[in-house]
């Protein structure tokens, strides 16, 4: 019995495939390049458990976003003296996750998931280029502790009360615009507006400084 013509292409196709295959991972191992594997997941145990709580809450009406670096957040100030120094750092910052609007995907909060030990360095004091960087371009930050499972009307009270915290700090920044207008252009201002002008403007630097801390 004769043996088609065409299984032995077939089987001299298979054999030179196999001959380049093995060819390429000789060649590959003598230039060191190291063998990779594919990730069983972009995300760690905490970060999986706390995505899986987002999209309950928010995913049917927003996008979650996972681990998004900062400077994808942010318009850089090119024009700004120490902008070459800044964005370095802002380079080396990435959040968690971005909840963000389903038409323009448009950052709507930050969430960034802290490490006792992160919490800890942070609260010793110096430059938070995370805060910093958000609270200037005007996103909330959120920042949770890293556990194992989060309780979800927890995480809803925290992502309320940092877009409340966003919304006041609109109200106020307008505000202060609206009065220092005021006072820049010689208009009289009545004494009782001037201490609420005073009242407001220290509210407004607090919550400045304290923004998104909502855990």
């Amino acid at each position: 019995m004769s043996v088609p013509e065409s299984i032995y292409y077939l089987l001299i196709a298979v054999a030179v495939s196999t001959l380049l295959l093995l060819f390429w991972r000789h060649y590959r191992q003598r230039r060191g390049f190291p063998e990779f594997e594919r990730q069983r997941s972009l995300l760690s145990p905490q970060q999986r458990a706390l995505y899986q709580v987002l999209i309950k809450l928010v995913g049917a009406y927003s996008v979650v976003l996972p681990r998004v670096n900062l400077s994808n957040l942010v318009k850089s100030p090119g024009d700004h003296r120490s902008y070459e120094d800044h964005w370095k750092r802002v380079l080396r910052e990435w959040v968690d996750f971005v909840v963000c609007s389903p038409s323009s995907i448009s950052p709507v909060l930050a969430v960034k998931l802290e490490t006792r030990m992160e919490r800890k360095r942070r609260k010793m004091g110096g430059l938070d280029v995370l805060e910093d960087t958000l609270t200037s371009a005007k996103i909330p930050l959120l920042r949770i502790k890293s556990a194992e499972s989060y309780d979800a009307n927890e995480i809803m009270s925290n992502i309320r009360f940092a877009l409340v915290n966003q919304k006041r700090k609109k109200d106020e920044e307008l505000f202060v615009t609206q009065e220092f207008s005021k006072l820049s252009s010689g208009k009289q201002v009545e004494p009782d507006s001037v201490s609420n002008f005073k009242r407001r403007t220290s509210g407004f630097m607090s919550n400045l400084k304290g923004f998104g801390r909502a855990t």
